[in-house]
């Protein structure tokens, strides 16, 4: 892993900690418990200040350049462990509310993904009796 790499992490996680603070900010302070909603929003929190040590670490000049790769594995490792996890469980929970959007059971989902295709679903079979 290249210390470019490591700091294209880090703008990704800056990018990600800023859409999904919005997004919890605008959209899951109705939808999911105020206990919910400040583990998204230390989850977040997390992920942009991981963000910028990642974006930052190649350019630290007391280190060598393999003990940054390995800060910047374990930031990463870290990272994604931690606010993952809580962004898993948040989701179960708003998929909880929300389980008919996101079911891929859901005959609507089934009707849009088969109507892209050209199939009409479901499928109407014309029987004719006698």
């Amino acid at each position: 892993m290249k210390l470019s790499i490591v700091a294209l992490f880090g703008a990704t996680f800056l990018f990600l900690g800023v859409l999904l603070g919005a997004l919890g900010s605008h959209f899951l302070t109705e939808k999911i418990s105020p206990e919910s909603l400040q583990s998204f929003r230390i989850a977040t929190r997390y992920m942009l200040i991981h963000g910028l040590a990642l974006l930052f670490l190649p350019v630290i000049p007391y280190l060598t350049d393999p003990q940054k790769l390995n800060a910047g594995l374990y930031l990463l490792i870290g990272t994604g462990l931690f606010s993952l996890s809580i962004f898993g469980v948040v989701y179960q929970k708003v998929a909880w509310n929300f389980g008919f959007l996101f079911r891929a059971n859901n005959p609507h989902w089934r009707s849009l993904s088969f109507s892209r295709l050209g199939v009409r679903y479901p499928p109407t079979y014309q029987v004719s009796i006698g």
